[in-house]
């Protein structure tokens, strides 16, 4: 619950809101306090991918999965102050998080949060040429909650099992943003009950496809609703789902057109923005798995040799490199912040379009996070755990400028303010 109540504090920095109830809605208490007034409001806020897209609860499912390994000593020397959670999860321990924080579980409930919160889109006053943006920010709020939901029966609670679901503990269902009120675990069928109210409703609010794949659609929906009704056992509803899907998109990359040359196969399609294929643009944080897992030879042998995945993902000593693109940087900062515990003293500081390689996400030691951030040619200062990006802190920096030849530091202001220029 504490973790939670943090949370929700970063939903205040959002919107620049007190309180925790809904009354916080009501009332802008002074001039820099911004009030979800409009539709564009709610939009942005089911639009902050940190949090939606960026941090999806299965961590854990990923953790205890056997398509990889980690080779050597590399899980007993794995950090136990950051990755208890990694090592026991690896070897399916009993205690996994031995009363550390859970990521999964409180992300999830993050998200739920802000979901919940962008329902309130539905009190405005629109006009009906506003209707259906209206209903596009309830449909993707609602399919954000219920895919939470999914997630995370699927990491803490019993299979779905028709005989036994009535009386299966489920989770807390959160259908409201007030952190005060106290919500009991409920029963694993009301839970999957939520997931298809929700799922239901949200497929009559929004269109088959988004501007683009961050934002749930139709599509995604129904696809989401398939994947319900085969963990329920409802085949026939399941298929009807799928084939709503594959009338409207069959769209596939051609692996012909990709390089195996480089480590990252994909890295021109953005991140998955790109991708025809993905209908819903999400991914975990798994980053000890990705810098040091290896993936098995069974699994590789699964594919052909003459089928080109097995070249495009698979590089480096079998490790996986099927991402697309590297990391924007405040998508960076904002999962390293919740890796290495440090704090950001004012996110609008972090240059935009400026990217990291994601071969360096997730490294052990939070210096060489920073020492990452420097390299790509980012102001960087930290003092007591907290780090700032701002120019007002120049004094007291010391950046680094990856150049293509060899990396310079640069201690004087003046250098200091030409890169600060150059990412601005």
């Amino acid at each position: 619950m504490n973790t939670i109540k943090r949370y929700f504090k970063t939903l205040l920095l959002l919107f620049s809101l007190t309180g925790c109830g809904k009354e916080f809605l009501d009332i802008k208490r002074n001039s820099n306090q911004v009030v979800p007034k409009n539709i564009s409001d709610y939009q942005a806020l089911l639009d902050y991918n940190p949090v939606m897209n960026n941090a999806g609860s299965f961590e854990l499912v990923c953790l205890g999965t056997d398509e990889y390994t980690l080779p050597g000593k590399t899980w007993e020397t794995a950090s136990p102050v950051y990755y208890t959670h990694v090592k026991n999860g690896y070897i399916w321990a009993d205690d996994v998080y031995e009363g550390k924080e859970v990521n999964d579980w409180n992300w999830a409930y993050q998200r739920i949060m802000y979901a919940n919160l962008a329902l309130d889109v539905d009190k405005l006053e629109v006009s009906p040429d506003q209707e259906n943006n209206r209903n596009n920010v309830r449909g993707q709020a609602m399919f954000h909650r219920a895919f939470t939901f999914y997630q995370l029966v699927q990491a803490f609670c019993k299979p779905f099992n028709p005989g036994s679901a009535e009386t299966d503990p489920g989770i807390p269902l959160r259908l409201d943003y007030d952190v005060s009120v106290t919500v009991d675990r409920g029963t694993l069928k009301e839970v999957y009950a939520q997931i298809l109210q929700d799922l239901t409703t949200a497929v009559d609010l929004l269109p088959d496809f988004q501007e683009n794949n961050y934002r749930p659609s139709r599509l995604a929906t129904y696809a989401l609703l398939a994947r319900v009704y085969r963990e329920m056992d409802r085949w026939d509803e399941a298929l009807a789902s799928v084939q709503y899907v594959l009338e409207r998109k069959l769209d596939l990359l051609n692996f012909n057109d990709f390089d195996d040359a480089g480590l990252y196969s994909f890295e021109n399609m953005n991140r998955g923005l790109l991708n025809p294929e993905i209908l819903f643009y999400c991914h975990t944080s798994a980053g000890y798995i990705q810098s040091n897992g290896v993936v098995t030879e069974e699994f590789i042998n699964k594919y052909k040799d003459h089928d080109l995945r097995k070249y495009l993902f698979f590089k480096d000593d079998k490790k996986f490199y099927g991402s697309y693109e590297d990391i924007p940087l405040r998508a960076f900062v904002d999962e390293m912040s919740r890796w290495e515990g440090f704090t950001v003293k004012d996110w609008r500081c972090i240059p935009r379009d400026k990217k990291i390689n994601v071969s360096v996400c997730y490294l052990n030691d939070r210096q060489e996070v920073y020492a990452a951030i420097r390299k790509a040619g980012v102001l960087l200062y930290e003092e007591n755990g907290m780090i700032s990006f701002c120019a007002e802190d120049n004094n007291r920096r010391v950046v680094f400028k990856q150049s293509n030849d060899v990396g310079k530091p640069y201690l004087d202001h003046e250098s200091e303010r030409s890169v600060h220029n150059e990412w601005k």
